[in-house]
Parts: structure tokens; C-alpha cells; sequence
């Protein structure tokens, strides 16, 4: 498993993290195919991200779109919520996957994933 990756359980409910702070991008892409397989392998929708001090490139975006469609067609609905986001990585990251929180700290992150988690279909 990779070492960036853990669950979270946070009032009664399992999140994964991801935790991509300070990662370069071919750190960041070598992250997602293990993110599928343990969100799909552990059953878990709720994706909380730090991106702090990390660069999103076209590969990141493209990459984590799929990343994404690949958990939500074998498990269905996610929802996620990124640490670390300034400006202009907002606008791109809701670009790649509508309805993306961006949360002012992994506390906040996981509130609101645990708060919309009834949204999952």
C-alpha cells in the first residue's frame, strides 16, 4: 500500500487521505492508481486530499479526473474534499470534478464529507 494513504475514521464514518503535500508530479500520479484500488478494495467514497505546496500540471488534471471516474464506476458517487488549494487550483480542480469542498483544514474536510455523506447515491 502506499504510504500516503490512510483511513480516517472521523464520528462513525471511514474517509481516505491522501496526503500529497509537497509532492512533485510524478509523485502525484504514482499516487492514483493506488487510490483506486484502496478506495474500491476498502468500499470508501469520501476522498479528503492535501495539496498543499503541490503544482497541478495538465498530467495532474487528466489524471485525476480518471482517477476519479474510475472509483465512481466501480463503487459509485464520491465525494471529495482538498486541503491546500489557492486561486487558481480551485478554478481547475472544480473544472475536473463538479462539486469538489475545499476545506480550510483536514478538521473542516472532514466535517463536511461526513455532513454530505447522506448526498451518496
Amino acid at each position: 500500500m502506499n504510504d500516503k494513504l490512510s483511513i480516517i475514521t472521523y464520528n462513525g464514518q471511514k474517509i481516505i487521505f491522501l496526503d500529497l503535500t509537497n509532492l512533485k508530479e510524478e509523485h502525484i500520479l504514482a499516487t492514483h492508481p493506488d487510490l483506486v484500488e484502496f478506495s474500491v478494495k476498502n468500499n470508501i467514497r469520501l476522498l479528503l486530499i492535501d495539496t498543499t505546496n503541490t503544482i497541478t500540471t495538465p498530467k495532474v488534471k487528466e489524471s485525476s479526473a480518471n482517477t476519479t471516474n474510475r472509483i465512481e464506476e466501480k463503487i459509485g458517487k464520491t465525494l471529495i474534499a482538498i486541503i491546500g488549494l489557492r486561486g487558481i487550483q480551485k478554478l481547475i480542480a472544480n473544472a475536473i470534478v463538479k462539486g469538489i469542498y475545499f476545506a480550510k483544514d483536514k478538521d473542516d474536510g472532514c466535517e463536511w464529507l461526513v455532513k454530505n455523506s447522506g448526498n451518496l447515491s
